[in-house]
């Protein structure tokens, strides 16, 4: 019984904890291996429809001070009309970590497939 009250104490107390990152929590965050994904808008710059887009990122995140550079490769996939189309890039990430966010900049190189569904 007294086991079971101060787990329940201790869970509570991490309930409340806030939810905000400490600023070394997000840097180790994006240290090391990485792999992320994200849903997107695809929207073409010439005439065209637009669709769907699941991007991903795989890289390693390396640590240059105030800035995280994470090199990697993507297989974005686009989902537009009735096509379904995979590109793959190499990519670099690079990540200002400020508090509990980190807002990045990418830049890719890579070929687009076109295919049918």
């Amino acid at each position: 019984m007294k086991t079971t009250s101060l787990l329940l104490a201790l869970g509570l107390s991490l309930a409340a904890t806030p939810a905000v990152a400490e600023p070394d929590a997000t840097h180790e965050a994006l240290r090391g291996f990485d792999w992320r994904v994200s849903p997107g808008v695809f929207v073409p710059l010439d005439a065209g429809s637009a669709g769907f887009l699941l991007s991903d990122h795989v890289g390693y995140g390396i640590d240059l001070g105030k800035l995280i550079v994470s090199p990697g490769l993507s297989l974005p996939f686009f989902f537009i009309e009735n096509n379904f189309s995979l590109a793959v890039a190499g990519e670099v990430q690079v990540y200002l970590p400020i508090g509990p966010i980190a807002p990045y900049g990418q830049v890719a190189v890579g070929a687009f497939v076109p295919t049918n569904v």
